[in-house]
């Protein structure tokens, strides 16, 4: 076979095998350069929840000795109430609680903790769940209970009140008892002498405080307040009691509202509502009788021009009449009566 015949055959074969080894291998490192790169998978952050946690609330942060007051306790697991049947065990020194442990219910439960009948100072409450512990304090006193009244209180002063739409701020300032650990001020709708349970305190209060701010409160309601002191070997002592009406008149329309300001004696404010006549003056006549405000049986001030006024010194815990009287040109024109007690 000569050489131009075995060329001939031999080429196509060669081609084919440079066909294959291209299809199958890898491209040319020419090409390479173009390819789009494979994208990276994202990692999957798993968030770490937040620490467990136990808060211990007391109703009451300070006790007369022998006393006692319900106590709350909040557990957190991971930021989220723990779950119900949470083994909670509880300590307190001094004083006792009942029971000694307790479970939660939607992450809470709540207890009693009793003030020894003759320990003050500070009484620590904790409670332990899930490994961690949070703990409250009480401040103890001994001597006189609550309302025993053998040291005189704080004395108060008119709070200072700012509206805001329908809440008000108010300020209220005192002079306080010389020697006391811990005060509280205590604000009520309820003019009934503070009971159990119609009241709440903004405190505990270093025993030099004698202001604070309370933002908040409802508008035109009649709010009673005092202040209470925790004295040492005596026991609480308490201011007189005062009232207010943030935001509203101090007295409703025709009728009183009073502030005690110790001394059995008490300032008692009207909202004089004005005649259809324009007076020429204005009276309110007071009297501990009802003898239909007789000459030489009342005691009246000048009050005139005046929307509200305030008469100061007035006995407390004693029943009165009072009338408005208004001088008009056509005479003198009623402006109400009525009665009031300032309760001190």
């Amino acid at each position: 076979m000569n050489r131009k015949l075995f060329l001939a055959l031999l080429l196509p074969g060669i081609l084919v095998i440079f066909l294959l080894a291209n299809a199958s291998g890898t491209r040319p490192a020419a090409q390479a350069a173009d390819d789009t790169p494979t994208p990276t998978a994202t990692p999957t952050v798993t968030p770490t929840p937040g620490p467990n946690a136990v808060a211990v609330n007391p109703s009451q942060r300070a006790l007369s000795c022998g006393l006692n007051t319900p106590v709350t306790v909040n557990v957190t697991m991971g930021g989220n109430a723990a779950p119900n049947g949470t083994a909670v065990t509880l300590a307190a020194s001094p004083g006792t609680i009942s029971p000694a442990a307790v479970t939660t219910t939607n992450g809470t439960a709540t207890f009693t903790y009793f003030a020894p009948p003759a320990a003050q100072g500070i009484a620590t409450i904790t409670a332990t769940a899930l490994n961690t512990s949070g703990s409250a304090t009480i401040s103890l006193f001994c001597g006189v209970a609550p309302g025993g009244g053998q040291v005189p209180g704080a004395v108060i002063q008119q709070p200072v009140v700012q509206c805001f739409g329908g809440s008000a701020n108010v300020t209220f300032t005192w002079i306080p008892v010389a020697g006391v650990d811990v005060q509280y001020v205590d604000l009520s709708l309820a003019n009934n002498g503070f009971a159990g349970g119609t009241f709440i305190g903004f405190g505990p209060l270093a025993g030099n405080t004698n202001a604070i701010q309370w933002n908040g409160l409802a508008v035109g309601q009649t709010h009673f307040w005092r202040v209470s002191g925790g004295l040492p070997n005596v026991g609480w002592v308490f201011s007189q009691t005062g009232s207010f009406t943030p935001c509203g008149p101090t007295a409703p329309a025709g009728g009183t509202s009073s502030l005690c300001t110790g001394n059995g004696r008490a300032s008692v404010t009207w909202n004089i509502t004005q005649p259809p006549i324009p007076a020429t003056a204005t009276y309110v006549d007071i009297s501990t009788i009802d003898s239909l405000f007789l000459p030489g049986q009342f005691v009246g001030t000048n009050a005139t021009g005046q929307q509200t006024f305030t008469w100061q010194g007035i006995l407390a815990n004693i029943g009165h009449y009072w009338r408005i009287n208004h001088l008009t040109a056509q005479g003198w024109v009623s402006g109400g009566t009525g009665t009031f007690l300032a309760s001190c």
